[in-house]
This record gives C-alpha cells, sequence and structure tokens, in this order.
C-alpha cells in the first residue's frame, strides 16, 4: 500500500498525469477504511470500442508470435476480453464537471491464457498506417488474471503505471493495482476529484519547502495551477540538543589534542635537559 499521495502537474506530461492519477489510486486504495460503502450507482460508463484489425490481432497468429516468446508453441492459447484503454481528462482531474471524465485512447490491452491457465497479457496500439503493433507482452498471470475476470469493454488507465480501473455507472473500481490494497471497494467520480484535490495541496505543501540542493525544481513557487505555497517548513538546522552533543564533542576532541601536544613537548624538553646536564 502506497503510503502517500503523489503530485499532479499538467497533462503535457506524462510524468505528471501518472503521478496525479498514483493521487487516485491513494485514495481509492489507500486513504479511506476498507468497510466503506459503495457509491449509489448511475453515471458515466467508459464503453469502448475494439476496431475489427485489433479484435483479429488478438485472435491470430499475432498473440502467438508473442506468447511463444516466453511459452512456447504449445497449448490451447486463448485472449480473453480485449479491453480500449481510457484515461482521466484533464477538466475532470483539475475538478471539472464528472459528466464526460475520462478519454479514449488508441490503445487495447487483453488477458491471455494458455490451456485454460492465466499467463500474460498482450498491449497493443494502432500505428500511423493502422497496423496493430505490439506495446508489451507481459508474462504476469496475475494481471492475465484480472483482465480475464473483468468483462466490460474498456478500462481506465493510470499511464506508464500499469494500475488500471473500471468505470461503470460513474463508479471506479480498480482491476489491476499490484502496488496498493486492492482490497479496497469502488470509490464514486465525486470521491476521486477529492483525491485529486488533496493530492495538489500535499504537492503544493512538499514544492513550497524544496530547494536547489534537493534537486527539485521551483522551491517555494507551488505546482502549476496551485498558487504560491503557504506550508510552513520544517527547519533544515540540527535541533539544539543535538548541537549541543556536538559541541561537547568536539570539545572533548580539541581538549584530547592538546594534552597530547603538552605531553610531547614536555617529553622532549626533559630529553634535551637530561643530554646536557654533566
Amino acid at each position: 500500500m502506497v503510503a502517500g499521495r503523489r503530485s499532479l502537474v499538467g497533462r503535457s506530461a506524462v510524468s505528471g498525469l501518472v503521478a496525479v492519477v498514483l493521487a487516485v489510486g491513494a485514495g481509492l486504495l489507500g486513504a479511506a477504511p476498507a468497510s466503506a460503502a459503495t457509491p449509489a450507482p448511475g453515471g458515466p460508463t467508459a464503453v469502448g470500442s475494439v476496431p475489427p484489425e485489433v479484435q483479429a490481432a488478438y485472435d491470430g497468429e499475432f498473440l502467438r508470435r508473442m506468447v511463444t516468446s516466453t511459452h512456447g508453441t504449445s497449448g490451447q492459447l486463448r485472449a480473453g476480453t480485449v479491453h480500449q484503454i481510457f484515461t482521466f481528462t484533464q477538466d475532470f482531474v483539475e475538478g471539472g464537471s464528472t459528466a464526460d471524465p475520462v478519454e479514449a485512447g488508441e490503445a487495447w490491452i487483453a488477458g491471455v491464457e494458455v490451456d485454460g491457465e492465466p499467463v500474460g497479457w498482450q498491449r497493443t496500439f494502432l500505428d500511423d498506417g493502422g497496423a496493430v503493433q505490439s506495446s508489451g507482452w507481459n508474462p504476469d498471470p496475475d494481471g492475465a488474471e484480472a483482465f480475464l475476470a473483468v468483462t466490460a469493454g474498456a478500462l481506465v488507465e493510470v499511464p506508464s503505471d500499469g494500475a488500471l480501473f473500471t468505470l461503470v455507472d460513474g463508479v471506479v473500481t480498480p482491476v489491476r493495482v499490484p502496488q496498493w490494497d486492492a482490497g479496497l471497494g469502488p470509490r464514486s467520480l465525486a470521491q476521486v476529484q477529492a483525491d485529486f484535490a488533496v493530492s495538489r495541496a500535499e504537492t503544493a505543501a512538499a514544492y513550497a519547502c524544496c530547494r536547489p540542493s534537493d534537486g527539485c525544481a521551483g522551491g517555494g513557487i507551488g505546482v502549476a495551477g496551485a498558487g504560491p505555497a503557504t506550508a510552513d517548513c520544517p527547519s533544515r538546522l540540527l535541533p539544539p540538543g543535538v548541537l549541543a552533543l556536538a559541541g561537547v564533542a568536539v570539545a572533548l576532541v580539541v581538549g584530547v589534542g592538546w594534552t597530547a601536544l603538552r605531553q610531547g613537548r614536555s617529553r622532549r624538553l626533559d630529553g634535551a635537559s637530561a643530554r646536557w646536564m654533566p
């Protein structure tokens, strides 16, 4: 389970969108008790579509070529429901209308089994010429089992993170979230937006305390669209107790060194006097 939410930045940077939707994961799966009530149904559903050439790729030789790289050529191969992949819109992330919270992408994913056993999942996309291309065969039985169990036509993704959710009647439910506790139930779109808002506030506070020495940019200026941050930054000075102990240690070192120096000088003077005495 993640310990906290991550930052939100503009949609133009994929990593920022990844971070912000991780906030959804933290809210979905870490910020509320597992006994939270399931939101009442009613609202948008991500349905998706699968072009004939994409479905054919999952039904034919294209998929077999991918799978044989890790599982050989034997066994009965089958792909489950092919899901179009959606992402949350930037307007929704920033607290806008929940009427149209996601947008479709040109990517598809399906779980795969061999002889009835989940073995992995295949992701595809259409190139500029309309040809189906693989963007990753993953020998992941747990992920395959999760995808095979979902018959809905679309999934909503955390980009580049591997976490996916369903959106049915305005309810967001985790499907594959290996880095979080998938035991927490569904959340409404309003709850998801609240998680985004909390993430923005926490990120603004963190950036307010950012300094160049921390290796982060934009110290003290908040986050994109968040306005100036006003967080109380912790002092970088050592606590008084630690400073006092450090002072005592330095004094001891200096004192011992000075004593050793005086003793050495005294021994040299005594030796010199002994050589000159009759």
